[in-house]
């Protein structure tokens, strides 16, 4: 059973993918929306009413500033005479921010019947499964529909649209199809080695190989660790053997580590101190092979175990290339005393 704690880190998780999803987006639409004044909008505005009403919704949605950027978009619209595809995609966008999801969904479905210019009809098929997939509450068809217009995105781009191969993965990993979301997740990671999708690209990566191993994520599940001898064998991939981190290799480097679940009897014990675990950090950043070297009580050493697995790195490189190294994690658990918090 998942515990409350483990869910809130996922909201966490969760919400940062989305923010770093939403940046790049936002920067699409803004070009899309700055460079691609129709014909029939400069025709019918003149006095630039309508470049003024474009510019001012651009502003507010960057300013994330939604309800005012959807207001501003739907004017730009009507000063073009309802038929602007750039309007109406920034206002799919707004839309979607304040999860309106079926308008987001008619209004991008109407920029794609409206335009056929490829930038336009990338943002719009991107903002569709966007929506979908927000909106599919683990509906299949929903999430497939949206799967279909990520991979739209992706052949528009000669596979090369980051964000789209980064919504692929997510949607292939909600479908359980998780061979094909972690070769996507691979993909993703040449193409945006050091990209704001690089982090949690490969956070999603570790992710779908827990789920592709069936490692159980419950406390419980990790009782075993405790009693491992840590003189024992390991068994890993021969292509994969662990290197000491020394000479020429380069550590991995922290990217994510979540915080280990303090159990209310072992609080109540005001049980203090420090679990050591050993374990390989793969070629992928991934945690593997978690064994005990120094633990505590048995339910918050199972706890350190457990937020080790889950954690992720940047893999250590040898010659520049990455390699499967051993690696000491400890866990500090330390009360703080109540009287002692700030006010």
């Amino acid at each position: 059973m998942r515990t409350t704690q483990e869910h809130e880190e996922e909201q966490l998780m969760n919400a940062a993918k989305k923010a770093t999803a939403w940046n790049l987006f936002v920067a699409m639409i803004t070009v899309v929306t700055i460079n691609s004044i129709p014909v029939s909008a400069q025709e019918a505005t003149a006095s630039g009413m309508y470049e003024e009403r474009l510019a001012k919704a651009v502003e507010l949605l960057e300013k994330r500033e939604f309800s005012a950027a959807a207001k501003a978009y739907r004017k730009a619209n009507e000063l073009a005479g309802g038929a602007s595809a750039e309007a109406l995609l920034g206002f799919a966008t707004a839309c979607y921010q304040t999860q309106r999801y079926s308008k987001s969904l008619d209004t991008a479905r109407r920029v794609l019947e409206l335009s056929n210019e490829q930038s336009i009809r990338m943002a719009a098929y991107h903002l569709l499964g966007l929506s979908l997939f927000e909106s599919a509450d683990g509906d299949r068809i929903r999430l497939e529909e949206a799967e279909q217009a990520f991979r739209k995105v992706i052949e528009l781009s000669d596979g090369e649209a980051v964000p789209a191969l980064y919504s692929l993965a997510l949607v292939l990993q909600e479908l359980d199809r998780q061979a094909e979301a972690l070769a996507t997740s691979r993909v993703l990671l040449a193409l945006d080695s050091a990209g704001p999708f690089y982090v949690r690209t490969r956070i999603l990566l570790c992710d779908i190989r827990s789920s592709l191993q069936g490692q159980e994520t419950a406390i419980e599940a990790n009782r075993d660790a405790l009693h491992q001898d840590p003189t024992q064998e390991v068994c890993v991939d021969p292509s994969e053997t662990p290197l000491t981190i020394a000479g020429d290799v380069v550590a991995s480097v922290e990217i994510y580590f979540p915080v280990a679940q303090y159990t209310r009897e072992d609080r109540i014990k005001r049980i203090q101190g420090v679990v050591i675990l050993q374990a390989i950090i793969d070629t992928d950043g991934c945690v593997t092979n978690v064994k005990v070297l120094l633990p505590l009580s048995e339910d918050l050493t199972a706890s350190a175990v457990e937020a080790s697995k889950r954690a992720v790195f940047e893999p250590a490189t040898l010659n520049g290339k990455p390699v499967a190294v051993y690696y000491n994690l400890s866990t500090n658990f330390r009360l703080v005393d109540p009287r002692n918090r700030r006010r």
